[in-house]
């Protein structure tokens, strides 16, 4: 469509063109056609005023009128050729000039948003810039961070060294403290005549006996009591690093075993082959199969119970005395 608008419109253009170039032409013909007869007419008086009569003016008259109505009916045939051609003419020009400006205002809105989006784009490049700009200024801090940090993570395994190598110290000072202490002990508890108590030597032989031989004999044991002394047992070398990681994994043991013991199942038993379980929010009865089904199936009177108690009248005697008492007769009628 947009083609079709456009070729309709260059040929418009074009009978436009033509149509001016005609009146043009038209009209130049019609000033020259006059200027002509003004000079044929100037040039006839002149010849005309040395000898004048009353017939060549008449016919003078008559010819030049009749020459001027011939000029005014071209004239009017003229101007009709012209209105009946420039009515769709001026028509068409009056489309083309509507679409022309409709387009220049489209061409305008168009030219306002370019230059619009080319000034943001130019803005947002000198914002990019200027980011760029600072992260070119905070690489030298970065680098100073990262020595930073490298050199405190140095100084954090130092830090765990002197630690590790603290406890061992005062492990070993502990240790040999106790030693000193131990011997001190044994050293009270020999006499002063410089031979060993028979405890002690008991205590050393069983000992030895336990360690070097696997024999089944007896073993003496003393009457009194040997010092009971303690010794740490020798425990691996922890850093301050391995150490918080096994705290941390002791705490997350307990606090699991804290929630598994609040989602464990309360049981209550509160009767033969009944019991009732609370787990959570919720509380619900169970029975077994065995002995809480058989039990709910039996029948919560005894009728052949009520009927002996009714007979017996709570006295319930074995069937020997009753044969004695029937076939024997009372004591009081033998003897009369």
């Amino acid at each position: 469509m947009k083609n079709m608008s456009g070729k309709c419109g260059a040929d418009n253009g074009r009978t436009n063109l033509s149509i001016t170039v005609l009146i043009a032409f038209v009209l130049l013909s019609t000033f020259y056609v006059l200027i002509l007869m003004a000079k044929k007419s100037r040039s006839k008086r002149r010849r005309m005023q040395k000898v004048k009569t009353g017939k060549e003016d008449s016919s003078l008259f008559v010819s030049t009128t009749q020459q001027v109505s011939s000029i005014t009916e071209s004239f009017a045939s003229i101007f009709q050729i012209l209105g009946s051609v420039s009515g769709p003419a001026t028509k068409c020009l009056g489309d083309v000039l509507e679409r022309s400006a409709a387009v220049l205002e489209e061409l305008n809105t168009l030219n306002c948003s370019v230059t619009g989006d080319a000034i943001a784009i130019q803005e947002n490049l000198r914002s990019i810039e200027l980011q760029l700009v600072q992260l070119d200024s905070l690489w030298p801090s970065i680098d100073r961070t990262v020595e930073f940090v490298n050199q405190k993570k140095r100084q954090l395994t130092e830090l765990e060294r002197l630690c590790t190598s603290i406890e061992l110290a005062t492990r070993t000072g502990k240790r040999s403290i106790r030693r000193s202490r131990s011997q001190e002990d044994l050293s009270e508890n020999v006499p002063n005549d410089g031979q060993e108590s028979p405890d002690i030597v008991a205590s050393q032989s069983n000992s030895e006996n336990d360690s070097d031989s696997d024999s089944d004999a007896p073993v003496e044991i003393s009457s009194k009591p040997a010092p009971d002394i303690k010794l740490l047992d020798e425990e691996p070398e922890l850093s301050l690093f391995e150490q918080y990681q096994k705290k941390k994994k002791e705490a997350e043991e307990r606090r699991q075993e804290k929630a598994q013991s609040k989602n464990r199942k309360r049981v209550k038993k509160v009767d033969r082959g009944q019991f009732v379980v609370k787990a959570k929010k919720a509380q619900f009865k169970v029975i077994t199969l065995d002995e809480g089904v058989k039990k709910s199936l039996e029948p919560t009177v005894n009728f052949r119970e009520e009927l002996l108690r009714a007979r017996t009248a709570g006295r319930r005697e074995k069937g020997l005395f009753r044969l004695v008492d029937y076939r024997m007769p009372p004591l009081c009628v033998r003897n009369g």
